[in-house]
């Protein structure tokens, strides 16, 4: 990647830069199904979006890989391409080695834990201020 006109693209495409965080973010494969149910949107809003992004990241540096029943990864192949991402996006290292899932996944299972009565997930995602659906959060308590 030698400039950042591909991540400009993204930064006036909302869905798309979701989809690419989150495969950035994300070590493993992600399903277009798991995929549909972070952003929101169809399976099949997900394959073309990955194929978009295919598109605009045909390079040596940035790709997605995919493989059936596993899904869909993005591979970053050095440092330097990594680096420019994080910096593009601002993306900084966590200052605890607790990350945010994990915070969230704790708060999940205590506030179970403390409750007498069925507690519903919208009441979760206020009280710790998130728009989003918990299901990989709520996964990881199962």
């Amino acid at each position: 990647m030698k400039n950042t006109d591909e991540l400009r693209i993204l930064a006036d495409e909302p869905r798309l830069q979701s989809l690419f965080l989150l495969l950035f973010r994300h070590d493993g494969y992600f399903t277009s199904m798991q995929l549909a149910e972070e952003l929101g949107v169809t399976s099949r809003t997900i394959k073309s979006d990955v194929l978009l992004l295919k598109q605009i990241f045909y390079t040596e540096e940035v790709f997605i890989t995919s493989k059936p029943s596993k899904g869909y990864q993005l591979e970053v192949m050095n440092k330097e391409t990594e680096n420019k991402i994080k910096q593009f996006f601002q993306i900084y290292p966590s200052i605890s080695s607790e990350s945010e899932f994990d915070h969230r996944v704790r708060y999940i299972i205590r506030r179970l834990l403390s409750s007498e009565e069925a507690v519903k997930e919208e009441d979760i995602q206020t009280e710790i201020a998130v728009s989003y659906s918990l299901n990989r959060e709520m996964q990881e308590v199962k």
